[in-house]
């Protein structure tokens, strides 16, 4: 067999591959992947004052999971809308700490650290956290929420 026999043989096995190694990946990390949860969660925590916002990021069954119980959608965007209403006079600062974003599909999960400050940028708290996302109808929303307070180990704060 001469050598462009060969070649014609070889390239577009070549190109298949890469064109299905291409595909695999992107099946891999679908929707905007890593950087679009990430932007979703920055928008998560800016829309503190937003109910509207809030209901564009939690999916219909969404679930909080907090110490006091577990939080529907409905509740959580009512709460917000009182608290849009009755603003407290000094509200902390947040900000993200340790954000990992692992993605299976169409589910991504988001843990990490919300860090509060005062305007001094003095930590008041921290709170670890896990969001679960679903792509669903063309988007990611948010499915569940947990939070739990951070307890720093005696004579060691976490850095």
């Amino acid at each position: 067999m001469n050598k462009m026999k060969l070649l014609r043989i070889v390239v577009p096995i070549a190109l298949c591959s890469f064109a299905a190694a291409l595909l695999i990946d992107r099946l891999q990390r679908p929707f905007g992947g890593r950087e679009a949860l990430l932007q979703l969660e920055n928008k998560w925590l800016a829309a503190e004052d937003d109910p509207a916002t809030l209901e564009g990021i939690l999916a219909k069954d969404f679930v909080h999971v907090l110490p006091v119980g577990f939080v529907s959608r409905d509740e959580q965007i009512t709460y917000m809308r009182y608290m849009k209403e009755h603003p407290q006079k000094l509200r902390p600062l947040h900000h993200f700490d340790d954000m990992r974003v692992r993605i299976f599909k169409d589910v991504g999960l988001v843990n990490g650290i919300v860090v509060e400050t005062n305007e001094r940028g003095e930590v008041l708290r921290k709170t670890l956290f896990t969001d679960v996302f679903a792509y669903r109808d063309g988007r990611w929303q948010a499915v569940s929420a947990q939070e739990l307070l951070l307890q720093e180990p005696a004579g060691k704060p976490h850095p």
